[in-house]
């Protein structure tokens, strides 16, 4: 079912243990309530807004688990061509931050509806990383999984 979060929420912390940070992150739909009555319709994960945030030191390995949780694709006049929202619940994962290679930051990846996908990375233990951004990158989705 679709959640309801109002804006505000209490963000929640995940921190690594033992130079370890594992976690899933399910993508769902839901609706954000703003004052005055108005919503809009967008993508959560773990169904909350501002999704989880991620802590984690130089050294560590992460392993996240992205598993799609939204309905089917519906079919729309842009799939197969070039601009335009398309596979608007096919989603995946991208960072901003962090030094991995193309192979671990696969943008190109597709993780369609009720699938899921592993990603792994090392926080680099000599120059550190900052995961400062994660959020969905799949081509003719972005825009709509992230607002």
């Amino acid at each position: 079912g679709v959640q309801f979060v109002v804006r505000g929420e209490a963000q929640q912390v995940v921190r690594s243990v033992g130079g370890w940070l594992n976690y899933t992150l399910d993508v769902t739909e839901g609706v954000f309530l703003l004052p005055r009555g108005i919503s809009f319709a967008t993508r959560l994960y773990n169904g909350v807004s501002p999704a989880p945030l991620l802590l984690a030191r130089p050294g560590d390995r992460i392993r996240l688990r992205l598993r799609n949780r939204l309905g089917p694709d519906v079919a729309s006049p842009n799939d197969g061509k070039g601009n335009g929202l398309r596979q608007a619940n096919t989603t995946n994962l991208h960072l901003h931050g962090i030094y991995a290679d193309a192979v671990s930051d696969d943008t190109f990846t597709r993780v369609s509806p009720g699938q899921e996908k592993l990603y792994e990375y090392l926080l680099h233990p000599q120059t550190g990383s900052s995961l400062l951004f994660y959020h969905p990158h799949a081509d003719g989705s972005t825009w709509v999984q992230m607002y």
